[in-house]
């Protein structure tokens, strides 16, 4: 009986581990992911262009398609580009 109750306390251990990043708090919406700018478009654009990933010659343009490329700059273009 004892090692029956072992093992079913520690599959709901193992269990609550495994949960546990679900329940943290990642704050307030709009505030964990500044290129998602909300009314603020020039936060987006500011935070896209000086990304070391997506700013020009980052890691994207070495390994995008030339269509990924193309579509990505024609939305950046589109949206932080005044005209």
């Amino acid at each position: 009986m004892r090692r029956r109750i072992l093992a079913i306390l520690a599959a709901a251990s193992l269990m609550a581990v495994g949960v546990s990043p679900a329940w943290g708090d990642a704050g307030a919406p709009g505030t964990t992911f500044p290129e998602q700018p909300g009314g603020h478009v020039r936060n987006a654009c500011v935070a896209i262009t000086t990304n070391p990933g997506t700013s020009l010659g980052g890691v994207f343009d070495a390994h995008a398609s030339d269509l990924a490329n193309d579509l990505t700059s024609a939305l950046l273009r589109d949206a932080c580009l005044p005209g």
